[in-house]
């Protein structure tokens, strides 16, 4: 197998596992939303034991996109912060011999 052929798969299956953290984000808060005001049948009930699941679920996903955003600042802000180096040392028109008329 390729190289290209296995970055095609890892980023295939890294969009499959934002799709999937994405929908359970989606379908938890959609469920808490709809049941809000379910009728209870007491302290057994399945309805409230699955809003808790589903804010135990948006309050983990909320803590790693958090974190996730941090560190893409951070990677935007080095990036940002080192770009002017990189474009001073890529050279000159004189070190890469283009030929200027006049």
């Amino acid at each position: 197998m390729r190289n290209a052929e296995k970055i095609g798969i890892k980023r295939l299956f890294a969009g499959a596992v934002c799709l999937t953290v994405l929908a359970a984000l989606l379908f938890s808060a959609f469920f808490i939303a709809m049941e809000a005001g379910h009728d209870c049948t007491g302290g057994d009930c399945p309805i409230c034991e699955l809003i808790l699941l589903c804010e135990s679920t948006l309050r983990k996903l909320g803590g790693a996109a958090v974190l996730t955003a941090f560190a893409v600042l951070f990677i935007i802000t080095l990036f940002t912060a080192f770009l002017p180096v990189f474009t001073v040392c890529s050279g000159t028109l004189f070190s890469r011999k283009v030929r200027l008329n006049n």
